[in-house]
């Protein structure tokens, strides 16, 4: 799956794995994207949400069995 496509796709409630993030804390976490904006990603992860800008992370999401 590339950038481009995943780029037209509908984000909201795909789960997602915080890859690499400017809070330590949240990096290696799984959860779900709850709500998007132009740059920012909301996640929900163990019952606690998170607002984070697009730019500022690396994340992996699963569509349809496709990471």
């Amino acid at each position: 799956m590339n950038e481009k496509i995943l780029s037209k796709d509908e984000l909201i409630g795909l789960h997602v794995k915080i890859k690499e993030c400017n809070d330590p804390s949240w990096q290696g976490k799984t959860g779900v994207v709850v709500n998007e904006t132009k740059n920012t990603f909301l996640i929900k992860i163990d019952e606690k949400t998170k607002k984070k800008q697009k730019k500022k992370q690396n994340l992996n999401f699963e569509m349809e069995e496709k990471k």
